[in-house]
């Protein structure tokens, strides 16, 4: 069909989206004045203010604990890169691969970066024909900066993990810090050890199924996780920290369920909490409750190529508003 168009001199070409829902969400939410009435039936729930009085003096109001840590700042700069030729994702790939996780990478108008400029020009096949500091915008959830919330969530997870024994992976669905079972210095993770046992192993007898791309059976391993992500709620940044686990490879994942649920089954109330309190403890090698740290994602670099985070590590609370 586009080569027909294109024979008639029509402008024909495809996008490859994920998926149906995911187009028709991106389409939506950069539609601007939508009607109240559709908007309704799309979102289910709004943000309202709310005046909560402070309860009386010696009355029990239960607190209820959130995984989520405030963020008080984000980097405010990066470099844009200027280059002769359009440049693909998979370029982009290609050259965070050359440079061995050196560098962090997205695409706006231009491609986006974050890492020293010499490592940039050694990373892509095509030097680029510039490399320029930009201020990045404030509003981290604006619909026309769908990027930007991607790219800060990929630079604050390399922030928490520099250092740790932990590894970080970033796909279509998030970005996650998984325990390292290579990593020499085992004993950061000892917080989590002393909730869940075990941070990392083998599952026993499975192997992950044959199919067309992977025609022998592998072996299924596990590691404890944590997803990452940033968001805006009441107009402030948070850090939500949502404990998981990792399967490799991950396409076995499902195959995986049942291990899955025998190790998750009995994460609730009192296990979450003193889970939540090991990883906030791993990723911000602190114990002291309701300070602040500041982390970088790179050991070097100025301003415009090494973002920087300051991170609260109280977690957020909600009260009841009426017994």
């Amino acid at each position: 069909m586009l080569k027909h168009a294109r024979e008639r001199g029509v402008t024909a070409e495809y996008v490859a989206i994920e998926t149906f829902d995911s187009l028709l969400l991106r389409l939506w939410r950069n539609t601007k004045d939508k009607p109240p009435e559709l908007g309704a039936k799309v979102r289910r729930t709004v943000i309202a203010s709310a005046s909560i009085p402070l309860p009386s003096a010696g009355r029990a109001n239960p607190i209820l604990r959130l995984n989520a840590l405030p963020i008080s700042a984000l980097p405010k700069r990066c470099l844009a890169l200027t280059f002769r030729d359009p440049v693909e994702w998979g370029q982009l790939r290609h050259a965070r691969g050359e440079s061995e996780g050196r560098l962090i990478l997205t695409k706006s108008d231009k491609v986006l970066c974050w890492g020293r400029r010499d490592v940039i020009e050694g990373a892509f096949d095509a030097k680029p024909l510039a490399i320029e500091a930009r201020d990045l915008p404030e509003d981290i959830g604006a619909p026309e900066n769908l990027w930007l919330k991607g790219f800060i969530e990929e630079a604050i997870t390399k922030a928490l993990a520099r250092g740790k024994p932990l590894l970080c992976r970033t796909n279509r669905t998030g970005s996650f810090l998984i325990a390292d079972a290579r990593a020499e210095a085992q004993g950061a993770l000892q917080p989590l050890h002393s909730v869940v046992g075990k941070p990392f192993g083998e599952i026993a007898g499975l192997f992950a199924p044959v199919t067309e791309d992977h025609p022998k059976p592998e072996r299924v391993y596990w590691a404890e996780a944590l997803s990452v992500s940033v968001d805006v709620t009441n107009d402030r940044l948070w850090l939500q920290l949502d404990p998981d686990i990792w399967v490799w490879p991950q396409y076995a994942r499902r195959v995986a369920t049942d291990f899955l649920d025998r190790r998750r089954g009995d994460r609730r109330n009192d296990k979450y909490n003193a889970l939540l309190d090991a990883w906030v403890r791993i990723v911000l090698g602190t114990d002291e409750r309701n300070t602040e740290v500041t982390l970088t994602a790179f050991d070097d670099g100025d301003e415009d190529e090494n973002p920087s985070f300051r991170i609260g590590s109280r977690t957020a609370f909600a009260r009841r508003l009426a017994s």
